[in-house]
């Protein structure tokens, strides 16, 4: 059976970009631990920064954004607490969040493609926060606010 090269080099860097944040990430360990070539890197990604962003549309997003719904078995803000109390800081779910997060306060001001790709992600999320609470209001579970602003605020 074929490695699936390009599939390898994703998990290893995004699991060097959750250790060590995209500046102290190397290229060259990377490749060490996933003992794929240079050359065959540069096969599907002309560079770390391309890399990284494919990490980020293709794993960071599809995760945090799974991760980061909500079900609506129970009322919207009983899913909300139930959803929290839930979390397991363990999980590979809740490490593409903290991916997120550290890519976006760490290179958001200097890369303008990887800010544009979690502004995407942020703003999808909020949305469906926003959703939530709307329900809620509807329900009278809570009462009319700025619902954008509520949802950035339990996002952060």
């Amino acid at each position: 059976m074929a490695r699936d090269t390009r599939k390898i080099l994703l998990d290893y860097t995004f699991k060097e970009l959750e250790k060590f944040g995209y500046f102290q990430a190397s290229t060259t360990d990377i490749l060490k631990k996933c003992s794929i070539p240079k050359g065959s890197m540069y096969h599907y990604f002309s560079s770390k920064h391309d890399l990284t962003l494919a990490v980020i549309n293709e794993r960071v997003k599809d995760n945090t954004l799974k991760n980061l719904t909500f079900k609506y078995d129970k009322t919207p803000v009983l899913s909300l607490i139930l959803f929290i109390e839930e979390l397991d800081f363990d999980k590979k779910a809740f490490k593409h969040n903290i991916l997120f997060h550290r890519l976006y306060s760490e290179v958001s001001s200097t890369q303008s493609e990887f800010k544009e790709a979690l502004d995407e992600i942020y703003t999808l999320l909020v949305v469906e926060y926003v959703a939530l609470f709307e329900k809620a209001v509807t329900l009278r579970e809570i009462d009319k606010t700025n619902l954008h602003s509520l949802s950035h605020f339990v996002l952060s």
